[in-house]
C-alpha cells in the first residue's frame, strides 16, 4: 500500500503539472471579447426617474464558448456618482459568435445636484456610465470595460392651477362650496396618483388647516381634474358668507403641498369665490 502511494505522488504531481499547462496554452491562445456599443434608451420613466437600457453586442472570437458571468458598473449623474452596483449576467457566448448584453441602470433624479432648481432650468440631464465585464474563461475571470455617455430630458413638474370655486349655500349652518383644482402633465409619462395636504382662506381668514384630499392619476401631457368640497361654520366663515349673501365675492385661497409618488410641488393658488 505505500509503495502505491508513493508511485500516486508523483504521477499526480505530474497531472496537476500538466494542467496548468494545459490552462496556460488556453489562457494564451484565448483571444479578449469585443464588446461593441448599440445605443442607450430611456425605459420606464416616471416623476422619481428613469431606467436606462445600455445594450451592448459581445464578440466571441473564439473556438470555445464563454459566459459574461458578472457586471460591476458605476453611474455618475452631471458630474457626480449617483450608485455603483453589481449584478450576475449569465449570458452565454457562442462559438465565435455574439450575443446582445442589456444593463438596466436607474437614474434617480434625486442624485441630480439642486434637483427641484435643475427641473425648472435645464432642458437634459447629463450621464456617464461605466464598469467592467466579467467574462469566464477556462482560466479564470477576464474583465472586459465598458463606458457610455449620454442625455436624458430633464423631467417637469406637474403645474397646478384654480380652475373655479362655486358656492353650494349659505346659511346660519355655514358655508358650503367647492374648489376645482386642474393638474396639467408636461411629461411623456403619466403621473401617479397623489394626494393634496392643504389649507384654505377666504378674505384674510384662515378657515382651514392641515386638510388631505386624493388627487387621480394624470395621462401624459394631459390634464387632470379634482374638485374639493368644503364646509365652513358660519363663525369662521362670516364676513366671506356676507359678501356672498349680497351678490358679491370674496378671495379664496389655497395652500400647501402636492405630491405625486414621493415628489412634493408646492401650492399656492389664489381666486375668486361667488358671482
Amino acid at each position: 500500500m505505500r509503495q502505491a502511494r508513493l508511485v500516486a505522488a508523483p504521477l499526480l504531481a505530474l497531472a496537476l503539472a500538466g494542467c496548468a499547462e494545459v490552462g496556460k496554452v488556453i489562457g494564451a491562445s484565448l483571444e479578449k471579447p469585443r464588446l461593441v456599443f448599440l445605443g442607450v434608451a430611456p425605459q420606464e420613466a416616471d416623476l422619481e426617474g428613469v431606467t436606462l437600457l445600455v445594450r451592448y453586442r459581445v464578440e466571441n472570437p473564439n473556438a470555445v464558448g464563454l459566459e459574461v458571468a458578472t457586471l460591476d458598473y458605476r453611474l455618475d449623474v452631471d458630474g457626480r456618482q449617483a450608485l455603483s452596483g453589481s449584478q450576475r449576467a449569465g449570458l452565454r457566448l457562442p462559438v465565435r459568435g455574439a450575443a446582445e448584453l442589456a444593463v438596466p441602470v436607474r437614474l434617480r433624479y434625486a442624485a441630480v445636484p439642486d434637483f427641484l432648481r435643475a427641473v425648472f432650468t435645464k432642458e437634459q440631464i447629463g450621464f456617464h456610465l461605466e464598469g467592467t465585464a466579467g467574462i469566464q474563461t477556462p482560466v479564470g475571470i477576464l474583465e472586459i470595460p465598458f463606458s457610455c455617455t449620454g442625455q436624458v430630458p430633464a423631467p417637469r413638474l406637474p403645474l397646478l392651477s384654480l380652475a373655479g370655486a362655486t358656492v353650494h349655500s349659505v346659511s346660519f349652518d355655514g358655508l358650503s362650496f367647492e374648489v376645482a383644482l386642474e393638474v396639467a402633465n408636461p411629461n411623456a409619462f403619466a403621473l401617479p396618483a397623489g394626494a393634496l395636504a392643504y389649507g384654505l382662506r377666504l378674505g384674510d381668514h384662515q378657515v382651514l388647516t392641515a386638510a388631505t384630499q386624493a388627487l387621480g392619476t394624470v395621462p401624459a401631457r394631459g390634464k387632470g381634474r379634482v374638485v374639493v368640497p368644503v364646509k365652513v361654520p358660519f363663525a369662521a366663515a362670516a364676513e366671506a358668507a356676507g359678501k356672498l349673501l349680497r351678490g358679491g365675492q370674496t378671495e379664496v385661497g389655497v395652500q400647501g403641498s402636492a405630491s405625486f409618488g414621493s415628489v412634493p410641488l408646492p401650492v399656492n393658488l389664489q381666486g375668486k369665490l361667488g358671482r
